[in-house]
């Protein structure tokens, strides 16, 4: 065992979160929804993720449940799409990776159907973070790398340095240590240039934790302190966390 451990080394992975807020419905939608009934739709997959984000997943699932019910009664497909979202990320930190996996998949299914960007993104992310825990690295990078292009396409340089700090991550636990720190520093240097404190400090951890892997502990020391001073500052425990 390393004796760094007492920075409680671990690797942050990242789930993509998509605007919740938003009630457009996209252009090539051919029914036109009540704005009431999706804003109330919008608003239950909206604290849905508070409560995922809190640790509360029973009552996460009962408003994407609901969400999902509304937006099926309304044929509104980007409250399907959140929605199941949702409870794929739900069933993602209940370690039921399969029936997570068929959620997403479907949430991604539809996303394109609607041309809904972001939510394509999101969606490519989160079914590449269920590949590699599941293993199955090659079907992992293939979406990863979906992400990576719609991020660029999309100028979202926050999602991008999410995309390469995941693709970093599976190099890790492959051993790849040079790809591995590769990734996670250029994540590291869009997040310091678009000042993504909660970014940075996870981003620090992780090049820490590749450190340690490979014996260097005096960078080790400096990335995990920085990672450790960053979220102090942001109030925010060193946890495995999704964001």
């Amino acid at each position: 065992m390393s004796k760094f451990i007492f920075f409680l080394i671990l690797v942050y992975s990242f789930i993509l979160p998509i605007n919740l807020h938003s009630e457009e419905i996209p252009l090539n939608s051919n029914r036109v929804i009540n704005n009431v009934d999706t804003s109330v739709i919008n608003e239950l997959n909206k604290y849905s993720r508070k409560f995922i984000n809190s640790g509360n997943n029973d009552s996460g699932r009962k408003c994407a449940e609901k969400a999902l019910l509304l937006s099926k009664e309304l044929g509104y497909k980007l409250g399907i799409a959140n929605s199941l979202n949702n409870i794929g990320i739900i069933n993602f930190n209940q370690g039921n990776y399969p029936l997570s996996l068929n959620f997403h998949l479907k949430s991604l299914k539809i996303r394109k159907e609607i041309n809904d960007k972001h939510g394509i993104a999101a969606s490519s992310n989160n079914i590449g973070l269920i590949y590699n825990e599941m293993g199955y690295y090659s079907e992992a990078m293939n979406y990863y790398s979906q992400c990576y292009k719609t991020m660029i396409e999309l100028k979202d340089k926050r999602g991008v340095g999410i995309t390469l700090n995941n693709i970093g991550l599976m190099n890790r636990i492959q051993g790849n240590y040079p790809k591995a720190l590769f990734y996670n520093l250029k994540a590291l240097r869009i997040q310091e240039e678009i000042n993504d404190k909660s970014g940075i400090a996870k981003s620090a951890n992780n090049i820490g934790v590749i450190y340690d892997d490979i014996a260097n502990y005096s960078m080790a020391i400096k990335y995990h302190e920085k990672s450790l001073i960053i979220s102090k500052q942001l109030d925010e425990k060193i946890k495995l966390q999704v964001v």
